[in-house]
């Protein structure tokens, strides 16, 4: 979380903990880009603050909402997604921000190297990452699309099935 932290003040993002879940139930996050002179802004819900049960997840919404600063919002219009079920589609800015999130919490070396000495379950992966099993999972699709573009020497069954123990 400190890395995160780091990287709002040195961007000079404003950080806010608001009561979005009171308005929307799914809402966990919002990111705002900054316009003529203001700041870009991230919202998180305040129970992210005060719970320490939601540590994991206050860091996955924390660095999806910075990817989206990092990674640029093209359009406007702001979406709210109902809720980060795993079958859940995204748009590409969505899913553009989430993929920076994952690289920065979930390195994908560091856990490329991890399946090659050993045998992992989602929910040990999650855990050695500090992230939820949903965002674990979304990064395993990562690497396997990065796996079939590349051609990359792993496994893409070992994934699959590290990938499958999330559900």
């Amino acid at each position: 979380m400190k890395y995160l932290l780091e990287l709002i003040e040195k961007e000079k993002i404003m950080l806010s903990y608001l009561p979005l879940r009171e308005y929307r139930q799914s809402l966990w996050g919002l990111y705002i880009p900054g316009k003529h002179g203001i700041n870009p802004a991230i919202y998180l819900d305040r129970e992210l603050k005060h719970n320490p049960k939601l540590y994991r997840l206050a860091r996955c919404i924390l660095a999806e909402e910075l990817g989206h600063y990092f990674t640029g919002i093209t359009s406007s219009v702001f979406k709210i997604y109902a809720n980060y079920s795993l079958e859940r589609k995204m748009s590409v800015e969505e899913e553009r921000a989430l993929h920076w999130a994952t690289s920065r919490l979930i390195p994908t070396d560091e856990i490329l190297e991890l399946l090659r000495r050993n045998k992992w379950e989602c929910m040990d992966l999650a855990d050695y990452f500090e992230v939820t099993t949903w965002f674990m999972f979304r990064k395993l699709e990562f690497i396997q699309y990065q796996i079939k573009a590349r051609r990359r020497e792993i496994n893409i069954d070992l994934i699959t099935q590290v990938k499958f123990s999330c559900l």
